[in-house]
């Protein structure tokens, strides 16, 4: 396995980036999103950055920044297609999800919601209109790999990693219901035909009895060559803060893009979030993130679309329970790259890192 780093900013005082995504264009350039210009975890600077390789992950230009709104723009997904297409999708928080923050804050250092440049910047939003304000979920396209980007438009739902696309042209988009009613169970799909211009509800999904008093957050899907979607979850205790030790993944499929879907299958894993993909030699690698010793970025395999799962390898060890969302793509040689986040050696904030590994290395 090959390690390297994406990015890592080494001065100035917003050095942290998280939430990593990659995307490969079919050209074969990489592309990953991230949320960037940060001071830590929480804190209300967030900018989304793109990142480019043309050398298939050995190195990387930029960032370009995406969005950078006066709230904190978190969490990029990504979706490629065609010749120079790009959907990114990206989430902002209210200043009333600051203050909610605040009451956590002390004593946990990720939390940078009271620093005086944060304090600063809130002060600030007092002063603006209240359209510039609101917790929002969006999507932006590009048609020329990423150089130019539609205005936002808004979104019903939102997922860390981004939609999906359909064999009819539609957008599935499934992620946590986007607004102020929040119930535990609200993962739901919508499907847009206009490059997220106007979204149509599609479905609920289900979630396993056994699961019942967990919060739901943070799902992806892909549709798999035998034309089904896989869909996996993120689940956990709806506690605060969150129990590391609580962390699941569940499975569900559609066989008819995503109007219905099956008896969920609970993974034993312990960790999140999942992302998924298909190889082109038919395995399925589900990649996640595990907060409880042994921690680090894994991966299983699956050789029967889904049904059945390799053993856990875990191909990125970490050492500070900060760190995670890995994400994947195929390379020319069928190789992996995985993105995710994390601390280099020595430092107390985190970057962007990648790993090439292959299917042989996985049991």
């Amino acid at each position: 396995m090959k390690h390297k780093v994406v990015s890592r900013i080494e001065d100035g005082p917003f050095r942290y980036q998280a939430w990593p995504t990659v995307s490969k264009a079919k050209g074969g350039t990489l592309f990953v999103g991230v949320s960037g210009h940060r001071q830590g975890h929480f804190c209300p600077f967030g900018k989304n950055y793109l990142y480019e390789s043309h050398d298939e992950g050995e190195t990387w230009v930029g960032p370009r920044i995406i969005n950078d709104s006066y709230l904190d723009d978190r969490d990029v997904g990504l979706l490629t297609w065609g010749e120079q297409n790009l959907l990114m999708c990206s989430v902002t928080h209210s200043p009333e999800q600051y203050a909610s923050w605040d009451l956590k804050a002390e004593g946990r250092p990720h939390y940078k919601c009271l620093t005086p440049l944060s304090m600063g910047l809130r002060e600030l939003w007092k002063t603006l209109p209240e359209k510039d304000l609101q917790r929002r979920s969006f999507v932006r396209i590009s048609h020329d790999n990423g150089k130019n980007w539609s205005e936002r438009r808004d979104a019903p739902v939102f997922c860390p990693h981004g939609p999906t696309f359909l064999d009819d042209g539609g957008i599935l988009y499934i992620g946590r219901k986007f607004d102020l009613d929040r119930t535990i169970h609200d993962i739901q799909a919508y499907v847009s035909y206009d490059e997220g211009v106007t979204w149509k509800f599609r479905s609920q999904i289900p979630y396993p009895a056994a699961l019942e008093n967990d919060l739901q957050s943070e799902p992806y899907a892909i549709k798999l060559g035998n034309g089904e979607i896989l869909l996996a979850v993120r689940s956990e205790k709806n506690v605060s803060p969150s129990d590391k030790e609580s962390l699941k993944i569940f499975l569900t499929r559609s066989c008819d893009d995503g109007k219905s879907w099956s008896e969920p299958q609970i993974l034993n894993v312990n960790g999140a979030p999942p992302h998924l993909l298909q190889h082109s030699s038919g395995a399925i690698i589900l990649a996640y993130s595990s907060r409880k010793e042994p921690m680090g970025e894994y991966v299983r395999v699956s050789y029967d679309n889904g049904k059945t799962w390799s053993k856990d390898t875990c191909i990125a060890p970490v050492d500070f329970w900060d760190h995670g969302y890995p994400t994947s793509v195929e390379l020319a040689n069928g190789d992996l790259l995985t993105t995710y986040y994390g601390r280099c050696d020595g430092d107390d904030y985190n970057s962007i890192h990648s790993v090439r590994w292959n299917l042989s290395e996985v049991e």
